[in-house]
Parts: structure tokens; sequence; C-alpha cells
């Protein structure tokens, strides 16, 4: 998954992080997620597809997505995944925040992560 969505992110944000990750979830792993208007709300969805929520400080691999709740003028909350390169969603960002504003008030998320049946 890593590395369909990089090659489909820009430089900066074009507001569409959730429709980003959701494409290349889709892309490869070949199923259909639910759609719903803002991405704080894709973690039922995520599970329903077979991701699971993983305990924060748990070693990140590429593939893991993250939802963050919304902060001061971002009230969609955010979606991204990671990637051997770092964070991305619909843009590269530079850290695991998607903005000074989630910077600054670090709101909560939650990580999820496809297991395959194969790797347990």
């Amino acid at each position: 998954m890593a590395s369909d969505i990089r090659q489909h992110a820009g430089d900066r944000s074009r507001g569409q992080c959730a429709q980003a990750v959701r494409q290349s979830i889709e892309n490869v792993l070949g199923i259909r997620l639910e759609r719903t208007q803002f991405a704080r709300n894709y973690g039922p969805r995520l599970e329903a597809a077979g991701l699971r929520a993983i305990t924060n400080g748990t070693p990140l691999r590429p593939g893991d997505v993250r939802i963050i709740q919304p902060t001061v003028g971002h009230p969609a909350g955010h979606m991204q995944m990671y990637t051997e390169n770092g964070w991305v969603s619909d843009f590269r960002q530079r850290d695991e925040w998607p903005g000074s504003a989630y910077r600054q008030n670090q709101p909560s998320y939650t990580t999820y992560r496809y297991e395959d049946i194969n790797e347990e």
C-alpha cells in the first residue's frame, strides 16, 4: 500500500487526505471501503476491511494507516499512511503531523495495520 500512495502524493495538501489513503487501500487490497465525509470517521471502515488498531508506540511498518482526530481549524481530522520515507496522505508530510495546528495541539489518533493471514 505504501508504494501506491507515494506515487500519487503531491508536495502540499489538496484537502483530500482520506480520498488518497482510501484509494491506495482499495487499489492494493482489491476492496471497496465504505465512504464517509470526514477522515476522522474512517476507523470502523478500516476495521471492517480487515485492518486492526495497534497500540500507540508499536514500531511502525509501511502500510500502517493513522486516523488523527480533529484539531483547531481542521474539523474533518486527518488520514495518513506510513511509508519507508515517512508519512504520506495526499502529500508527502515532513513528520507524523500533517500541519502546524496538528503539531501544536497533538490530537488523539489511532493507527491501523493490515495483517495478512499468512503473516501470523
